[in-house]
C-alpha cells in the first residue's frame, strides 16, 4: 500500500474531496454579488499578489479570496457552534464557542492558508532550484540558449521549479518579452 502525502499541492488539486473545495469556495463565490461593491481595488491587488505567489489555489480570483474570509467565518461558527454543543455542558460557552470559530475564520484562518500554501511553494523552489540551475548551465555550456535550455530541462525533470518556467517558455512563445516573462515568475516564486 502506497502512503499518500499529503502538502498544499495535494488537497488543492483534489478540491472534490476538500471541504473548501464543497462548501467555502461555493459559499465564496455565491457572495460576489453582495460584497463585490464593498472591495476596494486597492485590496483586490493585494490579495491578486498573494494569490500569485501562492500558484493560485483552485483559481481563486482576488474577489472569490475576499469573501473565502466571510464563508470561513460562517462555516467556523457553525463548527463552534456545534462544537460548543458537544463539549460544553454548561449553554453560556457555547456562544462564546462559537464567536470565537467566527472570529478566527474571518481573521486568521483564509490568511493562515494562503501563508501556509507560500511557505510550501517557496520551500519546494529552495529544494529543487540547485538542481535545476546546475541543468541549466550544462545547457548553457552545451551551447543552447535560454529558452531552449529550460525547454530541454522541462521535459526531463518533474517539479513545480519546471512548471514555473516552462509558464516563460510559453509566454515567450506567445510574444512576451523574457523579461516580461521572468518578472512573471519572480511573481509567482515570491
Amino acid at each position: 500500500i502506497q502512503e499518500q502525502k499529503w502538502d498544499a499541492d495535494t488537497v488543492i488539486k483534489d478540491k472534490d474531496s476538500a471541504i473548501i473545495g464543497q462548501i467555502v469556495l461555493p459559499l465564496a463565490q455565491k457572495l460576489i454579488p453582495y460584497t463585490q461593491k464593498y472591495a476596494t481595488e486597492k485590496q483586490l491587488a493585494e490579495i491578486k499578489v498573494k494569490l500569485t505567489a501562492a500558484g493560485e489555489p483552485y483559481n481563486l480570483k482576488p474577489i472569490e479570496f475576499y469573501n473565502f474570509r466571510f464563508s470561513m467565518a460562517i462555516v467556523g461558527f457553525v463548527v463552534g457552534l456545534a462544537g460548543g454543543m458537544f463539549f460544553f455542558d454548561d449553554s453560556s460557552m457555547i456562544p462564546v464557542a462559537a464567536l470565537g470559530c467566527l472570529a478566527f475564520g474571518f481573521f486568521m484562518g483564509p490568511q493562515m492558508f494562503l501563508n501556509g500554501i507560500m511557505k510550501d511553494r517557496r520551500a519546494r523552489f529552495s529544494s529543487e532550484l540547485p538542481n535545476y540551475l546546475n541543468l541549466l548551465s550544462v545547457c548553457l555550456k552545451s551551447g543552447l540558449d535560454f529558452i531552449q535550455s529550460l525547454k530541454v530541462i522541462n521535459n526531463y525533470v518533474d517539479g513545480l521549479l519546471p512548471k514555473e518556467t516552462n509558464l516563460v517558455v510559453m509566454g515567450v512563445a506567445q510574444g512576451e518579452t523574457l523579461s516580461e516573462a521572468m518578472k512573471g515568475l519572480n511573481d509567482r516564486c515570491k
